[in-house]
Protein backbone atom coordinates (compact mmCIF):
# COMPACT_ATOMS: atom_id res chain seq x y z
CA UNK A 1 0.00 0.00 0.00
CA UNK A 2 1.10 3.69 -0.89
CA UNK A 3 0.49 5.92 1.56
CA UNK A 4 -1.41 8.61 0.65
CA UNK A 5 -0.06 12.57 0.84
CA UNK A 6 -0.93 15.41 2.79
CA UNK A 7 0.50 18.73 3.64
CA UNK A 8 0.66 19.41 7.38
CA UNK A 9 1.16 22.69 7.84
CA UNK A 10 2.29 23.67 11.26
CA UNK A 11 3.23 27.71 12.89
CA UNK A 12 5.87 28.85 14.86
CA UNK A 13 4.00 30.59 17.50
CA UNK A 14 0.46 28.88 17.84
CA UNK A 15 -0.44 24.47 17.10
CA UNK A 16 -3.68 23.57 18.03
CA UNK A 17 -4.28 19.65 18.07
CA UNK A 18 -5.13 18.17 14.41
CA UNK A 19 -7.82 15.65 14.31
CA UNK A 20 -7.52 13.26 11.04
CA UNK A 21 -10.43 10.75 10.11
CA UNK A 22 -8.44 7.88 8.24
CA UNK A 23 -9.84 6.01 5.40
CA UNK A 24 -8.70 2.86 3.19
CA UNK A 25 -8.89 2.52 -0.47
CA UNK A 26 -12.32 1.64 -0.26
CA UNK A 27 -13.30 4.93 1.52
CA UNK A 28 -14.48 3.08 4.57
CA UNK A 29 -12.94 3.96 8.07
CA UNK A 30 -9.89 2.18 8.73
CA UNK A 31 -10.71 0.04 12.24
CA UNK A 32 -7.65 1.09 14.55
CA UNK A 33 -8.68 -1.06 17.31
CA UNK A 34 -4.98 -2.70 18.68
CA UNK A 35 -3.29 0.10 16.15
CA UNK A 36 -0.52 2.42 17.57
CA UNK A 37 1.21 4.96 15.52
CA UNK A 38 4.27 7.02 15.38
CA UNK A 39 5.21 9.82 13.21
CA UNK A 40 8.83 11.70 12.85
CA UNK A 41 9.03 15.02 11.78
CA UNK A 42 12.78 15.30 9.52
CA UNK A 43 14.71 17.62 7.21
CA UNK A 44 14.09 15.85 4.36
CA UNK A 45 13.09 12.21 3.57
CA UNK A 46 15.77 9.51 4.95
CA UNK A 47 17.84 12.03 6.74
CA UNK A 48 20.07 10.23 9.05
CA UNK A 49 20.15 10.23 12.76
CA UNK A 50 17.14 11.27 15.38
CA UNK A 51 14.17 12.93 13.77
CA UNK A 52 14.24 17.22 14.94
CA UNK A 53 11.04 15.76 16.70
CA UNK A 54 8.36 12.75 17.03
CA UNK A 55 4.92 12.05 18.56
CA UNK A 56 3.19 8.29 18.93
CA UNK A 57 0.44 7.03 20.58
CA UNK A 58 2.89 5.30 23.45
CA UNK A 59 4.26 8.88 24.53
CA UNK A 60 0.72 10.86 24.39
CA UNK A 61 1.08 12.55 21.35
CA UNK A 62 -1.64 10.63 19.11
CA UNK A 63 -4.77 9.75 20.85
CA UNK A 64 -6.92 7.40 19.24
CA UNK A 65 -10.35 9.19 19.42
CA UNK A 66 -12.43 7.00 17.65
CA UNK A 67 -11.29 3.33 16.86
CA UNK A 68 -13.88 1.81 14.46
CA UNK A 69 -14.46 5.75 13.09
CA UNK A 70 -10.82 5.42 12.42
CA UNK A 71 -10.03 9.48 13.94
CA UNK A 72 -7.19 10.43 15.59
CA UNK A 73 -5.66 13.55 16.75
CA UNK A 74 -2.07 14.84 17.00
CA UNK A 75 -1.36 16.85 20.15
CA UNK A 76 0.89 19.74 18.59
CA UNK A 77 0.55 21.71 21.63
CA UNK A 78 2.50 18.84 23.35
CA UNK A 79 6.07 19.55 21.23
CA UNK A 80 4.94 23.51 20.88
CA UNK A 81 8.91 24.10 21.73
CA UNK A 82 10.14 21.56 19.36
CA UNK A 83 8.19 22.99 16.87
CA UNK A 84 9.17 27.03 17.72
CA UNK A 85 12.49 25.86 17.65
CA UNK A 86 12.95 24.07 14.77
CA UNK A 87 16.24 25.29 12.60
CA UNK A 88 15.17 28.16 10.10
CA UNK A 89 16.75 29.26 6.71
CA UNK A 90 15.09 32.51 7.14
CA UNK A 91 17.09 35.74 7.38
CA UNK A 92 16.85 38.18 10.20
CA UNK A 93 15.68 41.90 9.13
CA UNK A 94 15.20 40.66 5.96
CA UNK A 95 11.83 40.76 4.85
CA UNK A 96 12.39 39.29 1.12
CA UNK A 97 13.87 35.76 2.87
CA UNK A 98 11.12 33.18 3.09
CA UNK A 99 9.45 33.27 6.25
CA UNK A 100 8.27 29.38 6.03
CA UNK A 101 10.54 26.51 6.39
CA UNK A 102 9.41 22.90 4.94
CA UNK A 103 10.67 19.46 7.12
CA UNK A 104 9.02 16.15 6.22
CA UNK A 105 6.98 13.42 7.85
CA UNK A 106 5.54 10.32 7.49
CA UNK A 107 2.66 8.40 10.24
CA UNK A 108 3.18 5.20 10.79
CA UNK A 109 0.22 2.48 11.75
CA UNK A 110 1.29 -0.47 13.62
CA UNK A 111 -0.83 -3.18 13.96
CA UNK A 112 -1.28 -4.91 17.25
CA UNK A 113 0.94 -7.40 16.04
CA UNK A 114 3.82 -4.88 15.99
CA UNK A 115 4.10 -4.53 11.96
CA UNK A 116 4.27 -0.88 10.80
CA UNK A 117 2.81 0.71 8.32
CA UNK A 118 3.44 4.13 6.50
CA UNK A 119 -0.32 5.60 5.85
CA UNK A 120 0.12 9.41 4.96
CA UNK A 121 3.27 11.64 4.56
CA UNK A 122 4.37 14.80 3.12
CA UNK A 123 5.74 18.12 3.57
CA UNK A 124 5.36 20.19 7.15
CA UNK A 125 5.51 23.91 6.03
CA UNK A 126 6.18 25.64 9.59
CA UNK A 127 5.62 29.69 9.16
CA UNK A 128 6.92 31.87 11.86
CA UNK A 129 4.00 33.86 12.10
CA UNK A 130 3.65 36.99 13.89
CA UNK A 131 2.63 37.20 17.30
CA UNK A 132 4.90 35.73 19.91
CA UNK A 133 4.35 33.01 22.62
CA UNK A 134 4.85 34.10 26.74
Amino acid sequence: MQPGTLTMPLRRNAVAPLRLSLVGADDQPIDLNGASFKLDVRLYPGAEGPPLFSVSSGSGGITIVDAVGGVIEIDWPMVSAAIEALPSSAEAGDPSAPRIDTFCYDLLLISAGGQAQAIVEGPVPVSFGVTRNG
